[in-house]
C-alpha cells in the first residue's frame, strides 16, 4: 500500500459516518491508523476535538474535523474525487443530499419513549426519506452514481444503504430500499470492489 505518513481517522467502532472515510483510504491503497474509540475514552477527548464531535483525521501533527470534509481529502488522495468543477459538483450534490437524510433522521435518536421514536420513524419513512431517496435515485447516472468510475459519493450511497438496511434501526424496514434500483446497483457495485472485499472481511 502506498505510505501516507501519520494519517489517522478517529471514530467509534462502528461504521456510520467514518466508514466512507475509511473506504476511500483503503480502496487508495493509502495507509493509515484507524483508532476506534469506546464511549468513555470519547468523553475524556471530547473537550479537545474539534467542534467537540468524531470523526477526526490526524494528517501529521494536525487535526481535522467534519465528516464529509475528511471525505473529500481522503477522495482527492485515492483518486475518488473528480478534478472536473461540474463532477465535483455532481459528487457534492449527492453528499449533502445523503446527510439531508439522515439529518432528518436523527432527531428520532432523541426520543423519550419507544412509542415516540417509533411514531418519528414512521413518519419519516413516509416524508423525508422518499423525498431525499428520490432525489438521489434521480441523480445516478449509470454503474457509478458520476461519471464512468467509483467515486466518494459511491462510498457514501453504499454506506447510506446500509445503514438503512442493516436491520439496526428500530422501525425502518430493512427493504427500504428495494424500489431504489439504482441505488442498490452502485452498492452492489461498491462491495464487489477488490478493496472493499478485503476491507470488510478484516472489520
Amino acid at each position: 500500500m502506498t505510505t501516507h505518513p501519520s494519517l489517522k481517522v478517529t471514530y467509534f467502532d462502528v461504521k456510520a459516518r467514518a466508514e466512507p472515510i475509511r473506504l476511500a483510504l483503503a480502496v487508495g491503497k493509502i495507509e493509515f491508523e484507524d483508532e476506534r474509540l469506546a464511549r468513555d475514552e470519547f468523553i475524556k477527548r471530547k473537550p479537545d476535538l474539534p467542534f467537540g464531535s468524531l470523526p477526526t483525521m490526524n494528517i501529521g501533527e494536525k487535526q481535522f474535523a467534519q465528516s464529509n470534509a475528511l471525505l473529500r481529502y481522503a477522495g482527492k488522495l485515492a483518486g475518488l474525487y473528480p478534478s472536473d468543477a461540474l463532477e465535483a459538483l455532481k459528487v457534492d450534490q449527492i453528499l449533502d443530499a445523503a446527510e439531508d437524510t439522515l439529518g432528518a433522521l436523527r432527531p428520532s435518536f432523541s426520543a423519550k419513549d419507544e412509542e415516540k421514536k417509533l411514531s418519528m420513524r414512521k413518519e419519516f419513512m413516509e416524508n423525508a426519506f422518499p423525498r431525499y431517496v428520490s432525489g438521489i435515485e434521480s441523480l445516478v447516472e449509470g454503474k457509478w452514481a458520476v461519471g464512468d468510475k467509483m467515486t466518494i459519493a459511491d462510498l457514501v450511497l453504499y454506506q447510506l444503504k446500509d445503514t438503512f438496511t442493516s436491520g439496526f434501526l428500530d422501525g425502518i424496514p430493512k427493504n427500504a430500499f428495494d424500489e431504489y434500483s439504482k441505488i442498490s446497483s452502485v452498492a452492489d457495485a461498491v462491495g464487489l470492489n477488490a478493496e472493499v472485499k478485503a476491507w470488510n472481511d478484516s472489520h
